[in-house]
């Protein structure tokens, strides 16, 4: 969430905030590590699919066939540490199910995706 800066009066994206930042100033490393981050093969992928709908690890793997069962724990487990999904661990007939869903974080994304998707295909798409 964009905020206004105590100290310079400047528009910043208000995480721990000092102005000298990279956050803050009119360099670009903060948008390189965040397309970084989303160009990884199956980040956006999963958040795709879970856009639609909360799944199981079995049920996300089989939309996501070519992803690797270890990879696709490594990325979730990635996601999750960026508070984008949350995994939700629940007991079935004595069997642990886990699924996993966007947390709020992880839908703002998606709208913000859709945005950037919107204006690639009206301004940068040939």
């Amino acid at each position: 969430m964009m905020k206004q800066c105590a100290i310079n009066d400047e528009i910043c994206c208000g995480n721990d905030c000092r102005c000298e930042s990279s956050c803050c100033d009119h360099n670009v490393a903060t948008i390189k590590s965040f397309v970084k981050i989303i160009s990884q093969k199956w980040f956006l992928k999963i958040i795709n699919v879970l856009n639609e709908q909360e799944c199981g690890f079995n049920e996300l793997h089989h939309h996501l066939k070519e992803c690797t069962r270890k990879v696709l724990t490594e990325t979730l487990n990635n996601l999750i540490k960026r508070n984008i999904v949350e995994k939700k661990v629940y007991l079935k007939n004595n069997v642990t199910y886990s699924s996993y869903r966007l947390t709020d974080i992880g839908f703002e994304l998606v709208r913000m995706l859709y945005q950037i998707k919107r204006f690639s295909c009206a301004y940068l798409v040939d």
